[in-house]
């Protein structure tokens, strides 16, 4: 699936999804770990009806105790089983229901989630998203059809949501989703030490050439820090370019050129080139960790626990890295930095569907599931116990109107971290309550920059159909993971050569067969 990147930061796995789609093309790390499994299904079903005969026809029937079956995205908290404790209280009181939570962990979600949703497995909620297929999933007839349900069941949600929202969650004209409602955006971004670089007179790092600046500094001045502890999924060339990503290795040239469908493997783009070259003098100079073509942990996590100079992630990622070493090493001075601000490209707001639910093509309680989600989206007491968890155990309210952690509680200590166990198709950012400890200069500084060249993203609904190409694309996976991988930290002793022998491998693994097919789509995507 996706990975445990996603785990961190507001905007929830969308976000953390965005950076992982550049790993590569056709499988997990060489197809980005975008594609779901779909199997055939009947279309878009429609919802069956709760029976009404102990209510009026505008007031639900919840005369008969019903427990509301739902999966989340992610692996499950210490205290996950605690709050859903409490909130079976809440919920038996208010809807005469519970809700049955069962998280999908990270280690699993390649394989589990295509079977929940393929399987004909009765449960009521999912969480559904651009990133895992929802568009290709709700036409294949995963999920159920709920126009007639949501006035009466969620009329909350219903007027939380603006009516384009619900227009992207529609699919032959009827509604298959609950979208969530973040303002907010996902690009790549970067933690630094800005004690280490102001101690070793570095300038800030803005780009490429300051970056190795300060991490030549770090690798003279600091034996027992590694400047660059990453591991080989994660990605320092995109963001130095106008690039957009299209599907796992495959990129546009331009923002505009998505809409024209000139789109190349990375490996062919002029700015692969020299970046292989430039880490080649990196790597052999020992900026990067030995191990990072078996590391299987991320930079941003290397950087919290102090091993590695730098965090690599998405913004979501890298504000929460901020926030928490603010609290655990203050005296870093942690520095946000992103290559975008420079280049001023690759930053889009969040669809509507970046995250969000869906009520499943078998449920048995699709009503109560629905209002047992208004609650949980619409109702404040109901929103902070499911985002926040337990007060006093797990968050406070301080006297400012913040979220703080409750006293003596830190974020690596703290078992049910805010928006961090699967809560992200129910984020509503009118909803959320301000962290005490957010980096401040996201709201006040960075927010304000990136909203001056953010644009829309193009892509959120697209989904490429790979049954015309899957040979290809397994074998240009297998080529990604053995010979793109390594050569994109400098992993080579001559870059030219290498780059040449990477190339002619995709062209016989079926590259141009790929392009032309994706590129078709893509163009019936835009004029659609």
């Amino acid at each position: 699936m996706k990975s445990k990147m996603l785990k961190f930061g507001s905007t929830g796995i969308a976000a953390a999804m965005a950076f992982a789609l550049l790993a590569g093309c056709g499988g997990n790390d060489g197809n980005g770990n975008k594609e779901a499994a779909t199997n055939s299904a009947s279309p878009v079903p429609s919802s069956s009806g709760e029976s009404t005969a102990s209510a009026s026809a505008d007031t639900p029937d919840i005369s008969k105790k019903v427990e509301v079956k739902m999966y989340l995205a992610g692996d499950a908290a210490a205290d996950s089983p605690l709050v859903e404790q409490e909130l079976n209280k809440l919920l038996e009181k208010d809807l005469n229901a519970t809700l049955k939570i069962i998280n999908i962990p990270w280690a699993d979600w390649g394989t589990k989630y295509p079977l929940i949703l393929t399987s004909g497995e009765k449960y009521d909620l999912v969480y559904a998203s651009n990133w895992a297929g929802f568009s290709d999933y709700a036409r294949k007839g995963a999920f159920m059809a709920i126009d007639d349900l949501l006035p009466k069941y969620a009329p909350a949600i219903m007027k939380q949501l603006p009516s384009e929202a619900w227009d992207e969650v529609k699919i032959d004209g009827k509604i298959v989703g609950i979208p969530s409602y973040q303002d907010d955006y996902v690009t790549d971004a970067m933690v630094v030490r800005g004690d280490l670089r102001e101690k070793y007179g570095v300038p800030p790092v803005t780009d490429l050439d300051s970056l190795g600046v300060y991490l030549d500094a770090v690798k003279k001045n600091e034996p027992n820090l590694v400047p660059l502890d990453a591991n080989a999924s994660e990605d320092l060339l995109i963001p130095t370019t106008p690039y957009e990503i299209v599907d796992g290795a495959i990129y546009a040239n331009s923002y505009e050129d998505l809409k024209t469908g000139n789109i190349n493997h990375l490996a062919f783009m002029d700015a692969f080139e020299p970046f292989v070259k430039r880490m080649k003098e990196w790597n052999d100079k020992g900026y990067f960790s030995r191990g990072m073509l078996t590391n299987k942990g991320y930079s941003y996590g290397s950087y919290e626990k102090g091993t590695s100079a730098v965090g690599i992630g998405n913004t979501g990622q890298i504000f929460s890295a901020l926030a928490n070493t603010q609290i655990t090493h203050p005296e870093w001075k942690s520095e946000f930095v992103s290559f975008r601000l420079k280049t001023k490209a690759g930053v889009h707001k969040l669809s509507f569907m970046s995250e969000g639910m869906a009520v499943g093509r078998f449920a048995e309680n699709p009503e109560r599931a629905l209002m047992v989600m208004d609650k949980l989206r619409t109702d404040k007491t109901y929103y902070n116990l499911f985002h926040y968890g337990i007060e006093g155990r797990n968050y406070i309210i301080n006297a400012e109107g913040k979220r703080d952690n409750p006293p003596g509680v830190t974020p690596d200590k703290n078992g049910y971290l805010a928006n961090n166990n699967g809560q992200w198709g129910f984020i509503v950012t009118s909803m959320e309550t301000q962290d005490a400890n957010e980096w401040p200069d996201k709201r006040k500084i960075i927010n304000p920059q990136f909203d001056e060249f953010t644009t829309p993203d193009l892509m959120g609904r697209f989904v490429f159909n790979r049954d015309n190409v899957k040979a290809e694309l397994a074998a240009m996976s297998q080529v990604y993971i053995q010979y793109a991988k390594p050569l994109k930290w400098g992993f080579t002793k001559d870059p030219a050569k290498d780059i040449e022998n990477l190339r002619n491998k995709l062209k016989a693994a079926g590259s141009d067969k790929v392009l032309a097919e994706l590129k078709q789509q893509l163009v019936a995507y835009f004029n659609q």
